[in-house]
């Protein structure tokens, strides 16, 4: 009968924290994010147009996981202020790849602008009124 105990308590042991260990799909989305996001903010000045995009993708399927989680009620407090964190994060790095890319597309008018137009029959503004 102690055998049988043993053994019963041990598996109950054992399910407990087989249970404990589980992780959520917020904190796998959430820890997903984190991870893209820090990878991003170590290789930010050196990423090309194919990189965001990556990034981009990386993070789509996540956010969609955690929209869907916040409209469930299935985040908690202290998890809202996380994911309010985070999102901060996100917002941050996407901002600056799309300040990133609007500064490229700005570098690549002014050097259409520098180059002439052939057409030679434009007109200034003070003469067109």
């Amino acid at each position: 009968m102690k055998k049988i105990s043993l053994n019963l308590g041990m598996v109950l042991i054992m399910l407990v924290a087989a249970a404990c260990n589980r992780t959520s799909t917020v904190d796998q989305s959430m820890l997903a994010i984190e991870k893209a996001i820090d990878k991003v903010e170590k290789n930010k000045k050196s990423m090309t147009e194919a990189d965001w995009k990556a990034f981009e993708k990386e993070v789509e399927e996540p956010v969609k996981a955690l929209n869907k989680a916040a409209e469930d009620g299935q985040i908690g407090p202290m998890k809202r202020i996380q994911l309010m964190t985070l999102m901060g994060r996100l917002m941050s790095v996407a901002g600056e790849a799309g300040l990133q890319n609007y500064l490229e597309q700005l570098n690549s008018t002014d050097k259409n602008k520098d180059e002439p137009s052939g057409s030679g029959d434009s007109e200034s503004p003070e003469t067109s009124q």
